[in-house]
């Protein structure tokens, strides 16, 4: 299964921050120091959640860009130097969701890798198994949740 998230990160302190804060929280995490390849992987993978260090060398500014572009649009979280505002507003310019300092970025960054961990069909709710016969999981049509192994129906108006 592909990483749902993608980060392209040269500086090695932070790639070793996020390895360890991703593999402490067990989110799949694939690091990328260039920005060919993590175009690339983008295109392959569709990851959830995109981290781009706006100081990589190379050209974030276009993986931005280039990220924005792909379909699916990956949540992009752009960090920077507090100071460099000038940065910060073009990769906002670029199609960036989030810009942030880097200490706001370490703050924020167990949420950020929690929110792209795909939803567990066991505990969604999203998906829910019949409550009467328990192999098949309920298919919502308007306002019922409908089972299509044994017929069991569950309405809105079950609920209140």
């Amino acid at each position: 299964m592909p990483a749902p998230v993608l980060a392209f990160v040269t500086d090695l302190i932070f790639r070793t921050k996020i390895s360890s804060t991703a593999r402490a929280l067990g989110v799949e995490l694939e690091i990328t120091a260039s920005a060919p390849v993590m175009v690339e992987r983008l295109v392959a993978n569709r990851p959830h959640l995109l981290l781009i260090d706006l100081n990589a060398s190379g050209d974030p500014i276009a993986a931005i860009t280039a990220a924005r572009q792909s379909a699916p649009a990956p949540h992009i979280v752009a960090f920077v130097s507090h100071v460099q505002a000038d940065l910060a507003a073009a990769a906002r310019s670029a199609g960036a969701d989030e810009v942030m300092a880097r200490s706001m970025f370490v703050e924020k960054l167990p949420e950020l890798l929690e929110s792209a961990r795909p939803a567990d069909p066991a505990t969604s709710s999203e998906v829910k198994p019949c409550p009467r016969c328990g192999r098949a999981a309920l298919v919502q049509r308007q306002c019922k949740l409908w089972c299509d192994g044994c017929g069991y129906v569950e309405s809105c108006e079950d609920l209140f």
